[in-house]
Parts: structure tokens; sequence; C-alpha cells
């Protein structure tokens, strides 16, 4: 029977034993802000999936590099002067900076990493890094999205000096304009809500939230119709606009 058994194998070319290629890890699906850019005769682009940054020479259209980075880069921002391409790997929970000045014995290597660990917590403070948007050389600002944040980081120090609280949930795109840093979250307010609550609420209430989410939890899922209310007391902040010296909402 043992014979008859490895005879079938070999037969049908079935290896006895099979080692994966290359172990890798699943695809987190992670958002995407800018993940092109152009400098110089070279395209950069966020090679998700590969955990890299490839530079594309824009005559040839053909990859001439790859620069390996964090886990799931998403996006790219050079600095003003241009010696520097940040990339926000929104795995890795961290910023990889690359040396783009053709002069460099670095030239398009990653010679840093911006990372804000707390210590004491053992967790990370820099959490889904998505957009990136620079003040000028010296200060740079990064979307923390599952955080709600902007961590505004000293450029030269790679620190992060402090944050800015966004209302809205996930901001993701960031860009500085005329000193003004523009915030879009992903999942921004708009006057609008699901109006779930208690009949003590009135008239906003277009279903009763315990009735449909506690007493009986499974009817939303069976195709319950509810009604979105806009009502003028529910903050509208689509988009965040803050001065880039004060650092202040506008």
């Amino acid at each position: 029977m043992k014979i008859f058994y490895l005879t079938l194998l070999a037969a049908f070319q079935i290896p006895l034993t099979a080692a994966p290629k290359k172990i890798g890890y699943p695809s987190f699906l992670s958002p995407h802000a800018r993940p092109i850019l152009a400098h110089e005769g070279r395209v950069f682009v966020a090679n998700t999936p590969s955990d890299s940054v490839d530079v594309i020479d824009a005559k040839t259209r053909k990859v001439i590099h790859r620069i390996p980075v964090g886990i799931d880069p998403v996006s790219l921002a050079l600095r003003p002067d241009g010696r520097e391409l940040w990339v926000a790997n929104h795995v890795s929970d961290s910023v990889s900076v690359i040396d783009t000045n053709p002069e460099s014995r670095t030239y398009l290597r990653v010679v840093d990493t911006v990372q804000d660990f707390d210590l004491r917590a053992k967790a990370t403070r820099f959490d889904e890094p998505v957009g990136i948007a620079f003040a000028n050389n010296e200060k740079a600002y990064v979307a923390l999205s599952s955080e709600n944040k902007i961590a505004i980081i000293d450029v030269r120090s790679r620190k992060v000096r402090r944050h800015l609280n966004i209302t809205a949930q996930d901001p993701r795109a960031i860009v500085v304009r005329n000193g003004k840093l523009y915030v879009i979250p992903f999942e921004s307010n708009n006057k609008t809500q699901l109006s779930g609550g208690y009949k003590i609420d009135g008239k906003l209430v277009t279903f009763n939230a315990h009735e449909h989410s506690i007493a009986n939890n499974n009817v939303l899922s069976l195709g319950h119709k509810t009604d979105i209310v806009k009502h003028p007391r529910v903050p509208d902040r689509d988009l965040y606009v803050f001065n880039t010296k004060t650092d202040q909402l506008v």
C-alpha cells in the first residue's frame, strides 16, 4: 500500500514536502494619500504590498531603483528643499526618511526613521500614519489616522513636538498651502447623524435605540429602515484649516 501511495504521488508530480518561497503577511488594505510624487526626472511610487518605494525614470518609464521602507507605505512628501523624501508606513507606525540629494553618499537610501513610543505603556503614540505635509524645512505634519491627531515633527531631530486634535474621525489627506495646513478626515462630520435615542429625545428620534439595538439587536441587520437626520447643532468639520506659524485652528 505504501509503494502504491508513493507511486501515485510521483505520477501526479506532487511533492511530499513543499516549503513556501516567501513568508509574507495578509493585505491590510491601508489607505493612500498622495502615493505618487515626481521630482527631477524621477517618479517615486509607494509600492504598498512590497513595502518599498519604487523609483521610475520619467523618460523610459522603467523602474530603476527599489527602496525598502516600513510595512505598507501609503504616502510620500518631499521636503521643500528637495533633500529628503518622507514616507508614511501605515502598519509599522513610522515614517521612513529617504535621502534625495544626488550628491550624497546615501542617495536613495533610508537614512532615518520617525517614530514615537511610549516606553512606560510599551505602545506607539504614532499609530497608523497616512498623510505628510511640510510647513517648511524645519517643521512637518503627519496625520495619525487612528488617533484623530496631527503630529507636529521637528525635521532636524525627528521628534514629535506636539499634536493637533481633530474632532472628526480618521484624518488622512493633508496639505500645506500659503501658510495654512488643510486636513481632510475620512469620516468627516457634515451635520448628519443616525438619529437614535430614547423617547425622551422627542422629535429627533427616528427610531428607538433601545428597541432596535438592545431589546432586539438583530433588527438593523435584517433590513430595518432608519432615517439620517440633519441638525444645525451637530458640528460641521469636513475641512480643518490651521495656521502653520501658530498651529491654531483658523
